[in-house]
């Protein structure tokens, strides 16, 4: 039982720790402001990170889709996969329609 909960205990503070969760708990505005300020890069690592199945790397994105997701779109994504999570969520990004 001691072992479980250190286990635990130890998944709780690698996750109050990693950047990508972090960025998962920001209220909406602060979240914005950090996807605008993520390189295409981070972007695509947070995506992947998240989403396992998607298709974001650029090699996987022009195998299956002939291009490459550009800077905007996995902004829109990753704001969109982390609200959507959200009770009460109106699928607006900066008073734009995404969801």
């Amino acid at each position: 039982m001691l072992t479980i909960l250190l286990m635990d205990l130890l998944i709780e503070t690698k996750r109050n720790s990693d950047v990508h969760y972090k960025v998962m708990a920001l209220p909406e505005d602060e979240l914005l402001t950090e996807v605008r300020a993520m390189s295409r890069e981070q972007l695509i690592d947070w995506l992947s990170w998240n989403d396992r199945n998607g298709i974001y790397k650029d090699v996987d994105s022009m195998a299956e889709f002939g291009n490459v997701m550009t800077k905007e779109e996995g902004e829109e994504i990753m704001f969109r996969q982390i609200m959507s999570e959200r009770e009460g969520w109106d699928g607006r990004m900066d008073g734009k329609l995404i969801y």
